[in-house]
């Protein structure tokens, strides 16, 4: 025998027709007379890189100073079997010789994974799927609060809803300009119509004129210390008019 390649048998035989004659037996293996073959390693089995196909898409098959190299392809497959990365996340095939790895949606491995950047949700990775159970009585905006009492002011702080009947506190910085339309604070809280104004403030059912002075009601007094600054003021002009006659 010279070599075989694929199904193909290359024989070198002293018995065909009288004489010693290469010889070409197609598709070997069905072939009823041959019982095996084989051949004396003398180091010369092949001429040309023809000679040494295995039929492998997977090897380089090379002759080598007589003899014949079938060195593997890295990264070439032939079934989907050989593609496996050992990660359950992915679906190994085998295409066109090549592994593909595609990333199979919604896998995952570990919690973190899982994260949807939901304070509300408690996230966890349970049989290479993501779970998001949510977190009783956590809340995100104060819309989710509320407790259907108009009695109660309903908010959400730190993730927590909190209901109470005294209004919330709206800041030292609170202002007359920071009061929008409909008597809400620029961050959106509603003053309530019947806390009444700050009970530090004089109060007075009369009209108010500039300066600080009331038009009507012996009761509504100007304070002591504007009373004796306008006496200051008075003598001192009389005092100068007096000087000068």
């Amino acid at each position: 025998m010279r070599y075989a390649q694929g199904t193909t048998l290359y024989t070198v035989e002293g018995n065909v027709s009288n004489k010693v004659t290469f010889r070409t037996i197609s598709n070997y293996k069905s072939y009823s007379s041959l019982d095996g073959f084989g051949h004396l390693d003398l180091g010369c089995t092949c001429s040309t890189d023809t000679d040494c196909d295995d039929q492998d898409p997977c090897t380089t098959d090379t002759c080598v100073s007589g003899a014949c190299t079938n060195a593997p392809v890295a990264g070439c497959c032939t079934k989907d079997a050989q593609c496996d990365d050992q990660d359950p996340c992915t679906q190994d095939t085998c295409d066109a010789n090549t592994c593909k790895h595609a990333q199979v949606q919604g896998c995952c491995t570990k919690d973190a994974e899982c994260d949807d950047q939901d304070p509300c949700t408690t996230d966890t990775c349970d049989a290479n799927k993501c779970q998001h159970a949510q977190v009783q009585g956590c809340c995100t905006t104060d819309a989710q609060c509320d407790d259907g009492d108009a009695d109660t002011y309903d908010r959400c702080v730190g993730n927590k809803c909190q209901s109470s009947t005294v209004p919330p506190d709206l800041g030292p910085d609170l202002g007359a300009a920071d009061l929008g339309p409909g008597g809400t604070t620029d961050a959106g809280l509603v003053i309530p119509r019947e806390a009444g104004p700050d009970p530090g403030l004089r109060q007075s059912s009369d009209e108010v004129l500039m300066g600080g002075c009331s038009t009507t009601g012996a009761g509504d007094r100007a304070p002591v210390g504007l009373v004796a600054m306008i006496l200051v003021v008075l003598l001192g002009a009389l005092t100068r008019r007096r000087d000068d006659a």
